[in-house]
């Protein structure tokens, strides 16, 4: 698969090393140079230190191909702003966003985003913890 993942934080670099070993073809982008250098030795991909808002720089990243894009940016409004582009003027079949905000789930949901609440799964796994 072609998989397009934005923001290389600590999340960010795992997924693109892990979907790197697994032979997908990886592209990274984010801002921060240095977030980028962050990339083991194991990723054989592409990276890509640019503002992933920029329409150029996603067609440089090849999103008109794109299997799935992941947005694992700390902006749960970036995120989602380019999530919406992806699948409205891209086409890209899978969509995956990452957001921290209750709200912004709710409201997002029914947009044919796959939404990720990281709280969400925190909330849960506290609950059961809990009674376990």
């Amino acid at each position: 698969m072609y998989i397009i993942i934005i923001g290389c934080g600590e999340l960010g670099v795992k997924l693109a090393e892990e979907l790197s070993l697994d032979k997908h073809d990886v592209v990274v982008i984010d801002k921060r140079r240095s977030a980028l250098r962050k990339l083991g030795s194991n990723f054989n991909g592409q990276t890509i230190s640019a503002d992933a808002l920029d329409l150029e720089v996603l067609k440089t990243a090849g999103i008109e191909k794109a299997d799935a894009l992941f947005l694992l940016t700390g902006n749960d409004n970036l995120n989602l702003v380019i999530g919406q582009l992806a699948k409205k003027v891209f086409k890209v079949r899978k969509v995956i966003v990452q957001v921290f905000s209750f709200f912004k789930e709710e409201v997002f949901k029914n947009k044919d985003l796959i939404i990720i609440n990281r709280n969400n799964l925190f909330l849960d796994r506290f609950k059961e913890a809990l009674v376990s």
